[in-house]
């Protein structure tokens, strides 16, 4: 596979801004003055898309090397505009990715197709968190678990019982977690259909 399709949730934790609740809301505020300033910050308060948004520790690193080996794209089923502020957080020079598709783009509200894709579904890998969107290309799938870093989004796809990072006062590992994974498997991928690409007559 050379092109790589990323659904923005498996890089980030998006909810409205009314969804963090009071309790939490000096923890969210102290994690922004922390990293006020620095380029690689993790924390955004998007106050024009009414949205926190939590950037999946490790995903700065991740797409610098997957970068390397694929070209990369963006996936959600958010609007356009949803589409082009993630795509500015996690590509502010915009060297990364190729394209970004959103759900203006989609050929399905409902699911997601590879017929927005301008190559061969064999040259497709999909990272994604939910396999049910991709009836027609489970074979391209790597699922990637859920990254809940705010109670709201936990409590939508885990139940009421459920904690989220903020809650527990911990995060993902940025060098051990879902990320890193993902980055040896695509590596590993990569490696193994090029080893499978017959070699150019002389």
């Amino acid at each position: 596979p050379t092109h790589t399709y990323l659904q923005d949730l498996t890089l980030l934790n998006s909810v409205r801004l009314n969804d963090v609740a009071a309790e939490h809301l000096p923890i969210v505020n102290n994690i922004m003055s922390q990293e006020a300033g620095n380029p690689r910050r993790l924390l955004y308060c998007l106050q024009d898309k009414n949205l926190w948004t939590k950037l999946r520790p490790g995903v700065h690193e991740f797409l610098e090397q997957a970068a390397r080996l694929f070209e990369l794209h963006i996936y959600t089923m958010g609007d356009k505009h949803y589409a082009a502020e993630i795509r500015k957080i996690l590509d502010p020079n915009g060297r990364m990715f190729a394209s970004t598709i959103s759900q203006d783009d989609s050929s399905s509200r409902q699911a997601k197709h590879l017929d927005v894709a301008l190559v061969h579904d064999r040259l497709v890998i999909i990272m994604d968190d939910t396999e049910q969107v991709w009836p027609h290309h489970q074979s391209n799938l790597i699922k990637v678990e859920r990254y809940h870093f705010f109670p709201a989004s936990v409590r939508t796809w885990r139940g009421a019982a459920a904690k989220s990072f903020l809650e527990e006062g911990v995060d993902e590992s940025s060098t051990d977690g879902c990320l890193s994974t993902c980055l040896r498997v695509l590596r590993e991928v990569h490696a193994d259909f090029f080893r499978d690409v017959p070699e150019a007559a002389p």
